[in-house]
């Protein structure tokens, strides 16, 4: 996997940030920060799988699910945490 691999892997990344944010209809969570978790965990999934043979032999299409996946996941999990955050500080 070269760098131009990464740079799907970012792109990709930070489209799903940006979706998964807006599907949790979160006012109080920015789309850029979305986008921007997104970005991150596309990266992060894409790097930790680099070495899989399957991800490896199936190509870009396994590439932008992983991506996808990675960036979709982090964002929902920084979202939850956040919202966990706040409602503990609201709650005292």
């Amino acid at each position: 996997m070269g760098m131009n691999t990464y740079f799907w892997f970012g792109l990709v990344g930070w489209v799903a940030g940006w979706v998964t944010g807006k599907s949790m209809k979160c006012e109080s969570h920015s789309p850029w920060i979305d986008a921007f978790t997104g970005l991150i965990g596309g990266l992060l999934t894409g790097y930790a799988v680099r070495g899989v043979e399957h991800v490896n032999n199936w190509g870009f299409l396994m590439a932008v699910i992983v991506a996808s996946v990675g960036a979709a996941l982090l964002t929902w999990v920084t979202h939850r945490v956040k919202d966990a955050v706040e409602h503990r500080h609201t709650a005292h």
